[in-house]
């Protein structure tokens, strides 16, 4: 057996949408998702927080999330999964970051980081 036949395969979506709030990325995205069948969406800048994101992760169907919310209309950061395949511990988070440990069953885990950072460098 070789070695690379015992990692499991994953699909990660990640999207810089510049606002999750619309009915035509939500549409987007669902197709997105049917056709490739990521097990994780990361989203960078859905530029929505609180009530409203958790109504948009539950339409998605990744009833599970960890986000870092916009500020105001700027920013945020959201991973979303299925937990029915992965279980998630968050490491780390700040606005211009996410960092969780991914354990699939009982196999060894894995850190994912989702980054949405400022070009200024003092920033």
């Amino acid at each position: 057996m070789s070695f690379m036949s015992s990692i499991p395969s994953i699909k990660i979506f990640a999207w810089n949408v510049g606002g999750a709030g619309g009915k035509a990325f939500a549409r987007a995205l669902k197709l997105s998702i049917r056709q490739h069948r990521p097990d994780f969406v990361i989203l960078l800048e859905p530029q929505i927080s609180g009530s409203s994101a958790d109504l948009v992760c539950d339409k998605l169907g990744f009833p599970n999330s960890i986000r870092v919310d916009a500020e105001g209309r700027k920013g945020g950061i959201w991973i979303c999964w299925d937990d029915r395949r992965f279980s998630i511990e968050l490491s780390s988070a700040c606005n211009q970051h996410i960092s969780v440990r991914v354990r699939q069953g009982r196999g060894s885990s894995w850190v994912l980081t989702a980054v949405y950072a400022s070009p200024r460098q003092h920033l």
